[in-house]
Order: C-alpha cells, then sequence, then structure tokens
C-alpha cells in the first residue's frame, strides 16, 4: 500500500491529461450573452506564489489551480469581478500591492500581526494547524496520541523551526528533509514514524490518495487563519471582496470548496 502511495507521489507530477475529441459545441445565444457580461467586468488581478500544492500550484497545462485559486475565483465572481490569478513570489506581496501590480494577494498567508501592519487583509477563509501524519501500518496504526511518540522518529522540512522543537518536546527524533515530498517519502519507506506539518496539506493527500490509509493528530496548538491581502488603506476593495467572501459562505460555496481540497470536515 504504502509502495503504492510513493510511486503515485512521484508520478502524479507527470501526468498528462487526454484530449477532448468531442465534436465542437455550438454556443447558445443565452451561453453567448453571459459571457459578454463576464467578459465586461471588472478584472481582479490577484498575485501569489503557484507553486505550493495544494492552495495554488500549476495543472498540466500550466494554468493556476488549487484551493485558494477557487475561493478567490468564488469571492471575485460573488463581488461582480473577474480574477486573474498572476504567479508571483509570497516575498514580493507587499510591493506588488503597492505599486498597483495586482489588486490583491493570495498565497498562503496568516493573518499575523507583522503582515497586518504592512497590509490590509480581508476576513478568513479557512484555519490551520499543525499535524502529525500517521500511515497505517501494524507499526503505526496503534500512534494516536502526542505521547504516543516519545522515543519514535518524526519527519519534518529542516527549515522548520518551529517543527523541529515541537518533536523535540514531544521527546521524538527529528527526520529532517528537503521537501514536504521527501517527508512524506520517509514516512511511506519506514524512515519516520510520522510526518509533521500545516494539516490542511496532511488532509488533501487523504483526499489525493484515499486508498492510503492513514490518520491525522493535532498538536492542539492555536489554530491560525489564511486570507488575501489588499494594499494598505484600499478599505474600498476591500470592503467589496470581504463582503463576496460572506456571501460565498452564506451559499455554502465555500464549504464545498474546502471539502473538494480537504474533504469532508468535522
Amino acid at each position: 500500500m504504502t509502495r503504492k502511495f510513493l510511486a503515485l507521489l512521484v508520478t502524479s507530477a507527470l501526468l498528462a491529461g487526454c484530449g477532448d475529441n468531442s465534436a465542437p459545441k455550438t454556443e447558445t445565444p443565452a451561453a453567448s450573452a453571459a459571457a459578454s457580461q463576464t467578459a465586461n467586468l471588472e478584472t481582479l488581478t490577484v498575485g501569489g506564489e503557484v507553486s505550493y500544492e495544494p492552495y495554488a500550484f500549476k495543472d498540466e497545462k500550466g494554468q493556476a489551480q488549487g484551493f485558494e485559486v477557487d475561493v478567490m475565483n468564488a469571492i471575485a465572481k460573488a463581488a461582480g469581478m473577474n480574477a486573474q490569478f498572476i504567479d508571483a513570489p509570497r516575498g514580493a506581496a507587499v510591493e506588488t500591492l503597492n505599486n498597483g501590480t495586482f489588486m490583491a494577494f493570495s498565497s498562503a498567508m496568516s493573518r499575523a500581526a507583522d503582515r497586518l501592519e504592512t497590509m490590509d487583509m480581508g476576513q478568513p477563509y479557512i484555519d490551520f494547524d499543525r499535524a502529525l501524519y500517521v500511515l497505517d501500518t501494524p507499526n503505526t496504526a496503534n500512534l494516536k496520541t502526542l505521547a504516543d511518540f516519545k522515543g519514535k522518529r518524526i519527519a519534518s522540512h529542516k527549515s522548520s523551526k518551529g517543527n523541529i522543537e515541537k518533536i523535540e518536546e514531544m521527546g521524538a527524533t527529528p527526520v529532517l528533509s528537503d521537501s514536504f515530498f521527501l517527508m512524506l517519502n520517509d514516512v511511506t519507506q519506514g524512515k519516520a514514524d510520522a510526518a509533521i506539518g500545516d494539516k490542511r496539506i496532511f488532509q488533501y493527500y487523504q483526499v489525493k490518495y484515499p486508498e492510503t490509509k492513514s490518520h491525522i493528530i493535532s498538536t492542539g496548538e492555536e489554530k491560525r487563519q489564511f486570507s488575501f491581502g489588499v494594499k494598505k488603506g484600499n478599505t474600498e476593495l476591500l470592503k467589496k471582496l470581504d463582503g463576496g467572501l460572506e456571501k460565498i459562505k452564506a451559499d455554502g460555496t465555500l464549504d464545498k470548496i474546502i471539502e473538494k481540497w480537504f474533504g469532508k470536515q468535522d
């Protein structure tokens, strides 16, 4: 099972979509009118780092996809706009908002106090916390609480100081990796008993590879929240986008997007 999971991880990025050989569809007057109306809407330019699966990453055609891409598209639609998601480094968020390159920025950004000093941020659209990802193998399926990991090995990204400190606090041994994929690789190959990181990413892998049985254990720390940012002082746009967010929360659209990428929520 774990070998299959590892193989899927390795090959998933290489899979190409099949071509559509169906006959061209004739556009109806209603569809043409809708397309024309959409084309006349204001464009919301959204910057974000399109290399962070599942939040924003490229499909086989090089187009942006992911949880935050879907969320910003839905917010824009509800606010009477069209969203255009453009790849940009997260470190350039403040600069590109200030110089007008982007109207909004969405790149797995938490509503941290220091970030709120440099940009205005919308209401949160999802929360996240630190968690352990454990495969349900004979050797690890019985690991259910943090106390169970004393003396165990836990994979972590080598640059995550907080995760490494948490592992040591639990009395476990860090197994350091250069990437998230390599963390999971260490778990599937039995080099680590669990991996530590963003709970949402682990939920995404459970959705993506349902045949690989696993469980997730929260570390019990305070949850943080993701949201989009706009130029500081742009209260008009902020109000408009927050209004769109409220609409997709109320009509269930946001819940559907969350379930699509992270599975059913408790």
